[in-house]
């Protein structure tokens, strides 16, 4: 059986090991070590750096992990809020608010309400439908509008709790 004379990496002190052995105590200052051999050199590594790297390895690993989960919601919010955005006359694209529903409905049932008395009073209640179908068309718009800009605010807040959980898994891992 050959052996290595080799030095403990922790405190230099000479150890002859077997050539065939993979771990070794340093019997001077009992450090744990591991024998390498690259080549034709064999040296010796304490296990406790090799443990430290292990962890720092697995730490990066997990923080990659998070940052890739925490782009990928990014993502995936982007594509998701671009669908609910509501795309005006103009050609102006906002995002859908309940007060903005509310406002459209107030200002289409006024207007309906007010064509439809004028309407009634002047053409002796030939133009009254027309008033009633233009109060039904603005409520419907603006129900719908108000139901997206709820799925909306529920789809933000699941998109804001589901980021804050990775950030704190973030924070924890760094």
């Amino acid at each position: 059986m050959k052996v290595l004379s080799l030095s403990c990496q922790h405190c230099g002190a000479p150890l002859d090991v077997p050539e065939s052995a993979r771990y070794v105590t340093c019997k001077f200052c009992d450090a744990r070590l591991e024998v390498k051999h690259e080549g034709d050199v064999a040296f010796t590594e304490q296990l406790g750096d090799i443990e430290r790297k292990t962890d720092h390895l697995i730490d990066e690993v997990a923080r990659l992990k998070l940052q890739n989960e925490l782009a990928r919601i990014d993502r995936e919010w982007d594509s998701q809020r671009e669908s609910f955005m509501v795309t005006g006359k103009d050609g102006h694209r906002s995002l859908p608010s309940k007060t903005g529903a509310i406002f459209a409905m107030v200002v289409a049932g006024g207007f309906g309400t007010f064509f439809t008395i004028f309407a009634g009073a002047m053409s002796g209640g030939l133009m009254v439908p027309f008033g009633l179908i233009f109060i039904g068309v603005g409520l419907f718009a603006g129900f719908n509008m108000l139901h997206k800009a709820d799925k909306y605010e529920r789809a933000k807040k699941r998109y804001d709790h589901s980021r804050s959980d990775l950030l704190e898994q973030l924070a924890d891992v760094e």
